[in-house]
């Protein structure tokens, strides 16, 4: 009986201490504060019992306030300081932009004599509509070249006005370089119309048994570019063109009763600018291989260039100088053909050939168009 009894409270013995009378969830909470504040030994699990002392409450010392928990940092993402941010774009703002050559164009000019002629013949109206044309028309074809910053001849009256120049009459090629090179012009062009013809003839239609009148008009032009810095000519390139229409084409006729509409002068001013840009471009700026994957390649001539679907060119290695021995001036460059391609399709600043001919094409490679 005696033994039941010491059994008795040795079980029940436990449960009258403090730390088993805490629930279950007791122990893990605390473990978890005291880890959560960083302390290197776990809080009491239970307060050690009051200690009795003969002071007065009022001048026992209180316990010191815990510390404060300091809060988990926070992810801080970099930034670019303001400092750093202005230089950066400053550095953008100061980076090297590509410049392109300023070049001139001068006002249309009709030879003297040839005025005289059509003034004679009465189409000296027509003429003169064709330059007009001709002179506005020349200006937006060079600049879908992208190759230059154009000067025109209303843009220099501007300039020289503003630097107390007089510019009257008549200018002539070498005046004109003068004055182009004072608006910083690097090259100068120069277009003359040197002869134009506007005649009436009478077409037969055999298997309609048919007649009709049609007009054929006939322009040429030479086009000369000349160097602003040195004032010598560069190139000169002679346009001829032809232009046939029936009379009574719609397309072609304003009115009823109207003699001849302007839409077939403004046609062949149009197709006269285009080729001028192409030549003045093609001497200064010859057409480039610019990219090649497998048998196609690009060149960097696009849409208001003369290029179009079907036309064939050639691709040439550009060599060595070469030097006229009689004058010591340079002839160009000796160029080598390489390959023959073929325009598949034209994009307003590149054009995509496809390769018939290959001995060795790559980028940087130049292009022309052959007559073929």
């Amino acid at each position: 009986m005696v033994i039941f009894r010491v059994l008795v409270k040795l079980i029940t013995l436990p449960m009258k201490i403090p730390f088993f009378s805490r629930p279950a969830t007791s122990l893990v909470t605390l473990l978890a504060t005291g880890l959560a504040h960083g302390q290197a030994t776990p809080a009491p699990l239970y307060p050690p019992p009051a200690a009795t002392s003969s002071v007065p409450a009022s001048t026992v010392p209180s316990a010191p306030a815990p510390a404060p928990v300091a809060p988990a940092p926070a992810t801080v993402i970099p930034t670019v300081p303001p400092a750093t941010a202005a230089a950066t774009a400053t550095a953008d703002a100061a980076a090297p932009t590509p410049q392109r050559d300023t070049l001139g164009v001068s006002d249309i000019k009709v030879l003297p004599a040839l005025l005289t002629e059509a003034r004679r013949n009465g189409t000296s109206s027509a003429l003169e509509r064709v330059a007009q044309s001709l002179d506005s028309q020349l200006i937006a074809a060079l600049g879908s070249t992208r190759k230059f910053q154009l000067v025109g001849r209303s843009d220099l009256d501007v300039i020289l006005k503003e630097q107390s120049l007089s510019n009257s009459g008549t200018v002539d090629d070498a005046s004109a370089v003068k004055m182009f090179k004072l608006a910083g012009a690097t090259y100068i062009l120069t277009v003359s119309i040197d002869n134009f013809q506007d005649r009436t003839e009478t077409a037969t239609f055999s298997a309609l048994g048919e007649q009709a009148q049609r007009r054929k008009v006939t322009l040429s032009c030479i086009a000369k570019i000349y160097s602003a810095q040195s004032g010598k000519l560069l190139e000169s390139a002679n346009i001829q063109l032809d232009q046939t229409d029936a009379r009574n084409d719609p397309n072609y006729i304003a009115s009823a009763g109207s003699n001849w509409a302007d839409k077939l002068l403004v046609d062949l001013a149009r197709t006269a600018s285009e080729k001028i840009a192409q030549s003045v471009t093609d001497s200064l700026y010859p057409a480039k291989v610019v990219a090649k994957t497998d048998k196609q390649i690009t060149l960097n001539r696009g849409e208001g260039t003369g290029i179009a679907v079907g036309q064939t060119w050639i691709i040439y290695n550009v060599g060595k100088e070469l030097i006229d021995p009689d004058t010591g001036l340079s002839l160009g460059r000796e160029e080598v053909a390489i390959g023959k391609a073929k325009i598949t399709s034209v994009t307003p600043r590149t054009a995509l050939a496809e390769l018939t001919e290959d001995r060795g094409v790559a980028p940087l490679n130049t292009a022309r168009q052959t007559d073929q």
